[in-house]
């Protein structure tokens, strides 16, 4: 029985490895260890910006430090000391070669100098949230930006942009569909496509403020919004004034939300919806504004104030006091011509908001 109780023996320790082995492929949560094999370059930070910050690269070779003997390029250009910098925006690729092997491509990003001539105006935060009727994670979401304080609260223009029930709009659809958005709630900060905050990992009250912070630090307002609106018959009319701060390129958006949806059983209601996106407007040329190509494109080569106008169509449906106007001006980013949304402005319909200036 020895041969028996050997094999046995050897059986269960190869069921061992392989349990070993194949576990960590099973768990979809698991990072993948660090590489240890061939040439690795590796960068930090990965971001900084033109002419303040710079880059320290790291190379290794079968997890030995080579970083002294291997050789960083960009575009052709040597990187010396294991160090870059540059007062020029963009985004720049790099890698190593050592003994032959060429290493994995890292990308440094360089944001641009913030030239902002003035920060006179107050500054608001663009919070489009992708929501539907029964999301159960929306909720909460919502309670986690009512935590802030009034004064935090009021700094957010939001739009409750909803998909696949009842209260969707075309455009909102149409741009939930354009950004592949599936999951709810999911929250866009300022139009930046690639931060995406999704489900049950929507940002806590800490971090809402974080934002709050770093559209103020980072973006300052370079234009200032005021706004008026009527009503005739089934038709808002909107002219609204932006002083602009700087030249450059910007974007203008127009749109209409309702506030005081109920969501009901029977009698009782049982939730109350704010910010719903209804519609979006067309411009003085008659031109229907897309929200996701953002806007009409508004080339400022001096500063000053511009008026534009929109209209937008009102369904019966929609009760008109509850209504409000929100006005967002995008501005073109250097380094990769993306618009991110600078400032904006609510107005009731009906009514009308003067600028609003920084204290």
């Amino acid at each position: 029985m020895k041969w028996y109780s050997k094999f046995l023996s050897c059986a269960t320790a190869c069921a061992a490895l392989l349990a070993t082995v194949a576990l960590p492929a099973c768990s979809e949560s698991d990072e993948p260890g660090p590489a240890t094999k061939g040439l690795t370059l590796t960068a930090a930070p990965t971001t900084f910006v033109a002419g303040e910050g710079s880059t320290s690269f790291k190379v290794t070779f079968d997890g030995q430090d080579v970083t002294s003997a291997a050789e960083i390029s960009t575009s052709g250009t040597k990187v010396e000391n294991a160090s870059w910098t540059t007062s020029t925006a963009g985004t720049y690729k790099f890698t190593a070669t050592y003994e032959g092997n060429t290493s994995n491509e890292v990308t440094v990003t360089v944001t641009e100098k913030n030239e902002t001539p003035t920060t006179k105006y107050y500054r608001y935060v663009l919070l489009n949230k992708f929501t539907q009727v029964t999301c159960t994670y929306c909720a909460v979401a919502e309670n986690n930006l009512r935590s802030l304080t009034p004064e935090e609260q009021e700094q957010f223009l939001t739009i409750a942009v909803h998909c696949g029930d009842r209260l969707t709009s075309l455009e909102g659809g149409s741009l939930g569909a354009s950004l592949g958005i599936s999951t709810y709630p999911t929250w866009v900060f300022n139009m930046k496509k690639t931060e995406l905050y999704t489900g049950s990992d929507v940002l806590g009250a800490s971090a809402l403020r974080s934002k709050l912070l770093l559209a103020n630090s980072r973006n300052p307002a370079l234009c200032g919004i005021k706004a008026e609106s009527t009503v005739e018959g089934a038709t808002a009319k909107v002219k609204a004034t932006v002083d602009f701060q700087k030249a450059a390129n910007f974007r203008i958006v127009c749109v209409l939300t309702e506030n005081g949806l109920p969501r009901t059983n029977g009698s009782e209601t049982l939730e109350i919806f704010d910010n719903v996106l209804r519609a979006v407007a067309s411009d003085s040329d008659g031109n229907k504004l897309n929200l996701f190509t953002n806007g009409k494109l508004v080339e400022v080569a001096e500063t000053g104030e511009q008026e534009f106008e929109f209209s937008i169509e009102l369904k019966e449906e929609w009760k008109k006091e509850n209504c409000d106007v929100v006005i967002y001006v995008l501005h073109e980013q250097a380094v990769d011509k993306s618009y991110l949304m600078n400032n904006g402005v609510v107005c009731p319909l009906g009514e009308s908001v003067d600028y609003r200036y920084a204290e």
